[in-house]
């Protein structure tokens, strides 16, 4: 069972979700708990940081503790994605010209299409989804690319326990990370294709998952960065003109529950 939120982590999702005196609000009240300036963020709440500058950038910067480091983290974070997308849209090609079909189900094809602004949302590694069939074809291709696997085994156990679990990861030349994922072609895999709605990344034209089967994907327990799970499910649901995922400022516990 998913255990609950805890107070602070409830806290940076009222300030990255809400706006104005609210989001303000919840983040003093952040900052009244944590030591931004000598504490080391773990990743998952640093992911909410730009999404809590755009929230909150609105007010007067005199108001906003902390709106100058907000703005860096925002800045590096549109840089880091731009050269993501270049990079990972440049692999994409490479298996387009190869007939190979890909479909993202996260990274790229969440912050291009749910987030106001690609920036509010850290790509970092980027999945791949590509038939089980084609996988191997799809690395040797992208190894062509300069895509080389992160791994301390010897090769040949890299290349079995790759082809065991389905998953390659995957390192270019500049740092970015590319997942490629072995999926099945059941008949519930070709729906999701099919399904599928068209994205560029970096120029290339290639399919992403469909508003609806994204906010399945999103929500689904798994291991991970839980806070952007939840900022991204809310994206989604709001793009879907669905009920947002508010929080009422409980005191019994965290607000902000999927």
């Amino acid at each position: 069972m998913t255990p609950p939120l805890t107070p602070s982590q409830d806290l940076l999702l009222q300030a990255a979700l809400r706006s104005g005196a609210p989001a303000l609000a919840a983040w003093r009240t952040w900052l009244a708990l944590n030591d931004l300036e000598h504490t080391h963020l773990d990743p998952d709440s640093n992911a909410l940081l730009p999404l809590i500058y755009t929230s909150l950038s609105g007010g007067e910067a005199a108001e906003v503790p902390h709106l100058g480091r907000l703005r860096g983290v925002y800045r590096r974070t549109w840089v880091a994605n731009e050269m993501c997308f270049r990079a990972v849209g440049a692999g994409l090609a490479r298996l387009a010209e190869a007939d190979i079909p890909t479909l993202l189900p996260d990274g790229a094809g969440l912050a291009l299409r749910f987030y106001e602004q690609h920036a509010q949302r850290p790509v970092g590694g980027q999945t791949v989804w590509v038939r089980a069939e084609q996988a191997q074809a799809a690395v040797r291709c992208l190894a062509g690319a300069g895509w080389r696997p992160v791994t301390r085994l010897p090769a040949r156990l890299t290349a079995l326990r790759n082809r065991l679990r389905g998953a390659w990861l995957l390192r270019d030349g500049a740092g970015h990370v590319l997942i490629v994922l072995a999926r099945k072609w059941s008949a519930g895999e070709q729906a999701l294709w099919a399904a599928a709605a068209p994205l560029s990344v970096g120029g290339t034209a290639i399919l992403a998952l469909a508003p609806a089967d994204q906010l399945v994907y999103v929500g689904a327990p798994a291991p991970g960065p839980r806070l952007r799970a939840l900022a991204d499910a809310e994206m989604i649901r709001r793009a879907l003109g669905a009920g947002a995922l508010v929080g009422h400022g409980q005191e019994t516990g965290p607000s902000w529950q999927l």
